[in-house]
Order: structure tokens, then C-alpha cells, then sequence
């Protein structure tokens, strides 16, 4: 009796590794794990005797360790692209933002020649400053902010008023 269910055992072993590799090629390598554990499960609940049992179990759990291997580097793998995606995207984030702040910057020193002509100098200074508040990289607005100032200076001692440099000086 035992030697008849070994061999129909034994028989039907070949389809669910066919249906498992099946399966894991179609993309679902769960499914492919699923099949392997479920006919592993069938053969556990046989009157077979141990050795027997064995080698009807040992190459489907071979199989078994084999998809579970796949199975582990295919998540791998696309954790790894989506992380490198992610980085990507940072990244593109980053210039965007970089080439935003350029803009301002442009826009901004497009202004300050009409405040400086029409000797709005308070306003030319502020809007020398705003760029170098935002950006450390842009060398420009902290020049023209320094020659504002020095304007700003030239046009007070021009009209006979102190120019303060400094704390207030007692009297």
C-alpha cells in the first residue's frame, strides 16, 4: 500500500514545481511559494514513512528555498529603484528650487538700477539685501548692497546731514 501512494507521490511531485516555476516566471513568486508550501502540506498529511517522505519533500524544498531566494532579491531590487527614484527626484527638486531662487535674484537686480536712478536709496538697499537673505552662493547683490550704502552716505554728507556710522555718539 505504502509503496503504491509513494509512487503516485512521487508521480504528482513534478506538477507543482512545474506550476510554481510557471508561476514565478508569470511575475507572482508569492504564488509560486504558495504552491510549494501547499504540496509540502499534502505530503505531510500521507502515511508515508519517514525516509520515504524525505525524498519526496527534499527537492520540492530545495524548490521552495530556491523561489524564496528569488523572492527576497526581486524585492530587493525594486526597493533599490524605487530608493534611487526618490533620489532623483530630490535632486531635480533641488535645481528647481536653485533655478527659482536665480530668477528672484535676476528680477530683483533688474529693480535696483531704476531705485538707484530715481535716488531711492533706502529701497535700492532693501532689495540689494533680499537676495542675500535667500542665497549665499550669489555674490552680486551683497556688492551692490555695499555701494548703495555708500551712496546712501555720499547723498546725507552731500546735504550738510551727519552721516551715523556706528552707536550714537553722546553730546
Amino acid at each position: 500500500m505504502q509503496e503504491v501512494q509513494f509512487k503516485s507521490c512521487a508521480t504528482t511531485a513534478c506538477r507543482p514545481s512545474a506550476t510554481a516555476v510557471e508561476r514565478y516566471r508569470a511575475g507572482d513568486a508569492e504564488g509560486a511559494v504558495e504552491v510549494l508550501r501547499e504540496y509540502l502540506d499534502s505530503l505531510n498529511n500521507t502515511n508515508l514513512e519517514a525516509g520515504r517522505l524525505a525524498l519526496l519533500k527534499r527537492p520540492i524544498e530545495s524548490r521552495l528555498e530556491q523561489f524564496k531566494t528569488l523572492k527576497m532579491r526581486d524585492e530587493l531590487e525594486k526597493l533599490q529603484a524605487s530608493k534611487h527614484e526618490t533620489f532623483e527626484s530630490m535632486q531635480q527638486k533641488r535645481q528647481l528650487a536653485e533655478q527659482m531662487k536665480q530668477e528672484k535674484v535676476t528680477e530683483l537686480m533688474k529693480q535696483y538700477p531704476q531705485l538707484l536712478q530715481g535716488r531711492k536709496y533706502q529701497d535700492a538697499e532693501m532689495v540689494a539685501c533680499a537676495p542675500t537673505n535667500s542665497t549665499r552662493t550669489n555674490v552680486v547683490p551683497t556688492r551692490r548692497h555695499v555701494a548703495t550704502s555708500r551712496q546712501r552716505t555720499r547723498g546725507r554728507e552731500a546735504q550738510g546731514r551727519p552721516c551715523r556710522v556706528g552707536p550714537p555718539q553722546p553730546q
